[in-house]
């Protein structure tokens, strides 16, 4: 499979996890020093996010995919651009809306993963 279709596959997993909280799963897509950019401009560590999926204080509701395209790719660093519908609870506000997402994938030992992501709406 080409590296491109394994990234978008990558992306999709990882919108089903958020909604299924499937935590473990979750982690296993990022690099331990992975970071998410919120729109709020707060730069979120992975575990810290993942920990509070656990916890209910970051709940995802739905994420349908409206648009996802491979921008950069190369041997061993991509960037995708995901835009999805997303109703979610973020830290007690309710938020429903297009969430836009750049990810940011390295190639380590032949496995993709996310290093981080900015966040913003459309």
């Amino acid at each position: 499979m080409e590296d491109a279709k394994k990234i978008i596959i990558l992306y999709k997993d990882l919108n089903d996890w958020m909604v299924s909280k499937q935590t473990a799963r979750l982690g296993r897509l990022f690099t331990e020093e992975a970071y998410l950019k919120h729109m709020t401009g707060y730069i979120q560590p992975i575990t810290e996010w993942l920990e509070q999926i656990d916890s209910g204080e970051i709940k995802y509701f739905e994420s349908t995919e409206e648009n996802v395209k491979v921008l950069e790719i190369n041997n061993h660093s991509a960037k995708l651009l995901g835009k999805n519908q997303v109703k979610a609870q973020v830290w007690g506000s309710m938020w429903s809306g297009g969430l836009q997402q750049i990810y940011h994938f390295v190639k380590i030992n032949d496995v993709w993963r996310i290093t981080g992501s900015e966040a913003s709406s459309y």
